[in-house]
């Protein structure tokens, strides 16, 4: 959530400019999660594409995957998705060949 530096009121934080703001991150971990098993549960989608390297996420998982639904475990370079890849149905690592494939006509 973006809030405004001191002295300054929402009307005048631009994005263009971040000395006008800072962002402070208040559970998104629950939200994802809860929002991944609620919908998981609604059946409002077959797959669940998680985008992170936070091992916080298998009960997530384990849960989706207890209900049917398909996991996967997407990270960049450099993360370790080794302990997420054991409770998924499949990984992706996005490296410079996975991007490089994106730029193929």
């Amino acid at each position: 959530m973006a809030r405004p530096v001191a002295n300054l009121d929402f009307t005048d934080m631009d994005i263009m400019k971040p000395e006008t703001y800072y962002v402070v991150e208040k559970g998104t971990d629950v939200n994802m999660a809860a929002h991944l098993i609620t919908k998981g549960f609604l059946h409002a989608y077959d797959t669940a594409m998680l985008v992170t390297g936070d091992s916080d996420y298998i009960p997530t998982l384990d849960i989706l995957n207890t209900i049917g639904k398909t996991t996967v475990s997407v990270g960049v370079k450099g993360q370790n998705l080794f302990k997420l890849k054991e409770h998924s149905d499949n990984a992706i690592l996005l490296d410079e060949d996975f991007f490089s494939t994106c730029l193929r006509s």
